[in-house]
């Protein structure tokens, strides 16, 4: 049995880095630290291969999980050492429902009640 959220993780094109490794994105390395630590494994970078006849101007990354706890993860990732942290977009589609977790709507996730994550 299974219980799969979807992540993709939205960087600041100026954000550590410029390439296509993962490793040029030390905030990003930090979050793949705690996960693969948690044993979800990484998040990948997907940037490359959207569609239309222009690159993207920020670096992408995704990754699907199991069982996933989201409120611990969000947490980590605001967490991590970003040098634009306004520009950091975090979507999470878990089985049940969409969520959207924007730090510039949301007050840091580590004052919020569990309930108010959903």
């Amino acid at each position: 049995m299974s219980h799969v959220t979807d992540v993709i993780l939205s960087i600041g094109w100026e954000e550590e880095g410029e390439g296509i490794n993962e490793d040029e994105y030390p905030a990003v390395n930090v979050v793949n630290e705690w996960l693969d630590s948690k044993g979800y494994g990484k998040l990948k970078r997907v940037d490359q291969h959207g569609g239309g006849r222009k690159a993207a101007q920020v670096p992408v990354f995704m990754g699907a999980f199991n069982y996933l706890n989201i409120l611990e993860f969000a947490k980590v990732v605001w967490a991590a050492p970003w040098a634009y942290r306004r520009q950091v977009q975090l979507f999470v589609q878990d089985e049940e429902r969409f969520r959207e977790l924007l730090p510039r709507i949301l007050p840091p996730l580590h004052s919020l009640p569990d309930a108010a994550i959903g």
